[in-house]
């Protein structure tokens, strides 16, 4: 027998697989050929799909006593469900209807959110159903928050060392919006001897005496001492003040010395403590007899210099009382003995030119003629050039 299948049995031709049954995918005008069934049910297989098939007869009453349900369908979230019809297997027929089922709620969860950060907008998410990918809701743009600052690695700068602005600096991202800058050290700034930034001594000052009109224990004077009011009782020598140039002993001003006393400058006349800038001329002391220039022994001066007692040969500032011998000055030359112009001398003397003929002292260059010293009589021409 080989019968053709109507399109309402077709439809209603199971597939049996674990006991589901699902409508086969084939046409309607797909002929299966089976042989030995009349009426009621069997199975075929169509490539690798077994199916039943019902077979009705033309004038059969079915009694529809097997059945079953077909066309199911579960619900989702973008469609509808269906509960299947129930179709008798022997004839096909369709013996209840099925209904509709409705549509499942979305199953939803947050998609795609950011959280904003201070340079970069954030997103608070889509809402999305986990079971279709449908977007049911969209999320919103939440703006960038921008920098929260602080001021991080500041330092003030001290007397010695450099200081910083500190970096600007962000607590939220650690960000350094701007960098900070150097700034200059100070520098010490002394007033009567400490520094008004730090109170640091100023060890220049400290260090540097000068006679300064102090207290010391219930004696109130001048003092060789620093701005502390520290005496230094070694020092004796000369020094200096707005007022002048001033002779101190042991750190003390002796108004009484009359002298000669030393600075890194040199020697220096000093009278009545106070050095004499106006003293040209010969100065004795208790280390001889010396050539002052403007308050200041002239160590470099050689020649001869005139006092109330007469003109002296000097050699580097110092008179030579040991000098005897012809010197010069711009008056001409003269002759010394013992570091004094003789002027009571006539006669010859020599100096490494010659000898000489001396009248009153002086060379007498006019002078031309016989001439007698301890070793007899020479002639004399030539400036006075004596010849022996």
């Amino acid at each position: 027998m080989n019968p053709t299948l109507e399109s309402i049995n077709y439809k209603h031709v199971a597939k049996v697989s674990d006991e589901t049954y699902v409508n086969p995918a084939a046409t309607a005008s797909s002929t299966i050929t089976f042989t030995g069934v009349a009426n009621g049910s069997t199975s075929v297989k169509v490539g690798d799909v077994i199916y039943f098939v019902a077979v009705k007869e033309e004038g059969i009453v079915c009694d529809h006593a097997s059945t079953v349900v077909v066309d199911t369908k579960e619900p989702t979230c973008a469609e509808e469900g269906y509960t299947g019809d129930e179709v008798c297997i022997n004839c096909g027929e369709v013996v209840a209807k099925g209904e509709a089922i409705k549509t499942l709620e979305h199953q939803t969860e947050v998609q795609g959110a950011a959280e904003a950060t201070c340079t970069e907008d954030g997103y608070t998410g889509d809402e999305v159903c986990t079971a279709c990918g449908q977007t049911i809701e969209k999320g919103e743009v939440i703006k960038a928050a921008g920098h929260k600052t602080e001021v991080r690695g500041a330092a003030k700068a001290t007397c010695t060392e450099e200081g910083y602005t500190g970096d600007e600096i962000c607590t939220v991202c650690d960000e350094v919006v701007r960098k900070g800058e150097v700034i200059a050290a100070k520098g010490h700034n002394y007033v009567n001897g400490t520094c008004t930034n730090c109170g640091q001594d100023d060890p220049d000052l400290n260090r540097t005496y000068a006679l300064r009109y102090i207290t010391v224990g219930e004696q109130t004077g001048w003092y060789y001492a620093n701005v502390k009011g520290e005496v230094d009782r070694s020092y004796t020598g000369v020094t200096a003040n707005e007022y002048g140039w001033w002779y101190v002993k042991g750190g003390v001003l002796d108004l009484s010395y009359t002298g000669f006393g030393q600075n890194e400058n040199g020697w220096w006349y000093v009278s009545g403590g106070q050095v004499d800038f106006n003293c040209n001329g010969l100065v004795n002391s208790a280390y001889g007899w010396w050539y002052v220039s403007g308050g200041r022994v002239d160590d470099t001066y050689t020649g001869l210099v005139a006092n109330a007692y007469g003109w002296w040969y000097v050699v580097k500032g110092q008179i030579d009382f040991a000098y005897t011998g012809l010197a010069q000055n711009a008056y001409g030359w003269w002759y010394v003995e013992n570091g004094q112009i003789d002027f009571d001398y006539t006669g010859l003397a020599a100096n490494a030119y010659g000898w000489w003929y001396v009248k009153r002292g002086q060379v007498d260059f006019g002078y031309n003629g016989l001439a007698h010293n301890g070793h007899g009589w020479g002639y004399g021409e030539n400036l006075s050039l004596i010849h022996i």
